[in-house]
């Protein structure tokens, strides 16, 4: 009897080394395992392991199609450059304001500096600006120096709207004016944003003048920080102005200019 179950032990044995899986299939299931296991989505790592209901019902989430955010981002970004008020509607967090510009306060402040291009050489600017209980007003002058020499004024006032805590939009309505060159002077419509916190704020400002026969675009971008505790601060000014058609044999004039700019805020 000894021996009989020997044997049967003996074979027995034999047989499980027979169904043994290999090593590299072992390999094969723990490297499947973990892949499975990393390409979870983020919402599946605070399920808990034992929920065999969850386990058993897992939904598959879509590939991201690249290409399908082409047009998205475009239109973001022609959004910033052409409309970009709207944005402060739904544009990061809701809640208070959190930037002093969407409070009561006076800004001055001046820029030098210039675009070497089409006849183009130093430009300057000055600049005041009133914010009253959600009202906004601004006085503007910039001088391009060069062949062409234009002087540009304007004035204009409007409302701002802050829906969000670190965007601020608005809506202006104003006059453009420009000696000698009457082909840019006219009323004016401005959506600016701004976007920033305490320490900080970025302007985005297109405006279309309606002058006689056409429509003029305008692009002004303004970054400026506060220099410690003080009222004072400093910056860089981005200025374009669209393009038109001088004579019919001449080409398309754009004017702009790039500057540093320093001024002072009142409360």
């Amino acid at each position: 009897m000894a021996l009989l179950h020997e044997s049967i032990g003996h074979r027995a044995w034999r047989g499980a080394r027979t169904h043994r899986l290999p090593t590299w299939t072992l390999v094969a299931l723990v490297a499947l395992c973990l892949t499975t296991a990393l390409a979870r989505p983020a919402r599946a790592q605070s399920t808990p392991p034992n929920d065999s209901t969850r386990r058993d019902s897992v939904v598959r989430q879509p590939p991201v199609d690249a290409w399908g955010l082409v047009p998205i981002m475009a239109g973001l970004i022609a959004s910033f450059v052409f409309a970009p008020s709207p944005i402060a509607l739904f544009g990061g967090d809701s809640g208070a304001t959190r930037m002093p510009f969407a409070h009561d306060h006076v800004d001055a402040f001046v820029s030098s500096g210039g675009i070497w291009s089409d006849s183009q050489t130093f430009a300057r600017s000055a600049d005041l600006q009133v914010v009253r209980r959600g009202a906004y007003a601004e006085l503007e002058v910039e001088r391009i120096d060069g062949a062409r020499g234009l002087t540009y004024q304007a004035a204009r006032g409007g409302w701002l709207y802050h829906a969000r805590r670190n965007y601020v939009g608005g809506v202006t309505l104003g006059w453009q004016r420009v000696p000698g060159d009457r082909r840019q002077t006219g009323p004016e419509l401005g959506v600016p944003l701004y976007i920033g916190n305490p320490r900080a704020e970025l302007r985005l400002d297109p405006t279309y003048v309606f002058a006689p026969g056409r429509v003029l675009w305008s692009f002004r971008s303004q970054l400026q920080t506060r220099l410690g505790g003080s009222p004072y601060f400093a910056g860089a000014r981005l200025a374009f102005r669209s393009a038109y058609r001088i004579t019919k044999d001449e080409q398309c004039f754009t004017s702009g200019s790039v500057a540093l700019l320093a001024g002072v805020r009142w409360r």
